[in-house]
């Protein structure tokens, strides 16, 4: 039997899937973005384009960092500082893209783009709340004295609940409110933490 793979290098690894796949949305948020910008041209009075041009760059797929003695796990957390500003870079593009195609529902082609991509951003949100309440009920089901010790049960059964809801509410809204109101998601991750005891 060979040994089990080491598991910073297994999170390192899946760290580097996501930057690529990163990398791919970021490309294809550049040319979406540019189109967006040629029809507001055309629809928008007085639209002037932005001059800063986004660039389709290379993105580092893995951070060489060594872990030392006295940092051990210094390689992963360099790792995920990484990945982390290539999700900021992302979500600000997507953000921005998001906003000027609120402003182009009136272009068939550009709400078409906008409600795809709305949609893609309710069903991940719909997704990481699923993968909260299985995280939940694995509290709620796991007796053991380190999670009895550690997790409020009362406020995660009931944040559970309201994530069910939370849920039932997202897949409920309509293609025009989802257009339109930019908040309408509430994407907080905060707000979903796992109640531990102070």
């Amino acid at each position: 039997m060979g040994c089990p793979p080491d598991p910073i290098e297994v999170s390192i690894s899946r760290s580097s899937e996501r930057i690529s796949e990163l990398e791919s949305k970021y490309h294809r948020l550049i040319d979406e973005y540019s189109a967006a910008q040629q029809t507001a041209q055309v629809l928008i009075s007085g639209f002037i384009p932005e001059k800063t041009a986004h660039r389709k760059e290379k993105f580092d797929l893995r951070t060489y960092v060594s872990p030392t003695e006295e940092e051990p796990y210094a390689d992963e957390a360099a790792q995920w500082r990484m990945e982390g500003l290539y999700q900021k870079r992302v979500k600000e593009l997507e953000d921005k893209l998001c906003l000027l195609r609120t402003q182009l529902v009136a272009d068939v082609k550009q709400r078409k783009l906008h409600l795809a991509h709305r949609n893609e951003d309710r069903a991940q949100w719909i997704k990481w709340l699923k993968q909260r309440l299985e995280l939940l009920e694995f509290h709620l089901n796991d007796k053991t004295a380190d999670t009895v010790a550690r997790v409020d049960l009362v406020k995660t059964q009931r944040m559970l609940k309201d994530i069910e809801a939370e849920i039932q509410r997202l897949e409920k809204i309509d293609d025009e409110t989802l257009l339109s109101d930019r908040d309408i998601l509430h994407a907080d991750e905060q707000r979903w933490r796992t109640p531990y005891i102070d």
